[in-house]
């Protein structure tokens, strides 16, 4: 039933997108065609889902939708989120990205640190919920 339903979303997925990369340590990249989208696959599986919005020139804010897939690779996924970011830098000519991360979701803020970015403030009451929020960002 679930790989049903992962294969459904591939397809829309690549139905809905135009560019397609299959990276050598067998990640594959589906990008947007008309947003700076990104969907990450191993094999069939959806691992994440990133994306961005430029807020000034050169200043993008990132925002990242997570499967619990990735704890099955985390080393490997880590070294392809960077590589990833690495070249888009190169690219764009972004000189900063930021983030936020709910205060109590330690594993994103794990994630965060391990991606390059730094910690620069709490955002008190930032969550609909009311619950702190906590700025990440990574100057190049």
């Amino acid at each position: 039933m679930i790989e049903s339903k992962i294969s459904t979303i591939v397809e829309v997925q690549i139905a809905a997108h135009n560019s397609i990369a299959v990276y050598r340590d067998g990640y594959s990249l589906i990008n947007a065609n008309a947003s700076d989208a990104i969907t990450i696959y191993k094999g069939a599986t959806i691992l994440a889902i990133l994306y961005g919005t430029s807020l000034f020139p050169g200043v993008m804010q990132l925002s990242a939708i997570l499967t619990e897939d990735i704890y099955k690779y985390p080393v490997s996924f880590i070294k392809f989120i960077r590589k990833l970011l690495e070249q888009q830098n190169k690219k764009s000519g972004i000189h900063r990205l930021q983030f936020e991360v709910k205060a109590s979701y330690i594993a994103g803020q794990k994630f965060a640190e391990s991606l390059g970015f730094v910690k620069e403030g709490i955002m008190r009451k930032f969550g609909s919920d009311q619950s702190d929020y906590i700025l990440y960002a990574r100057v190049i």
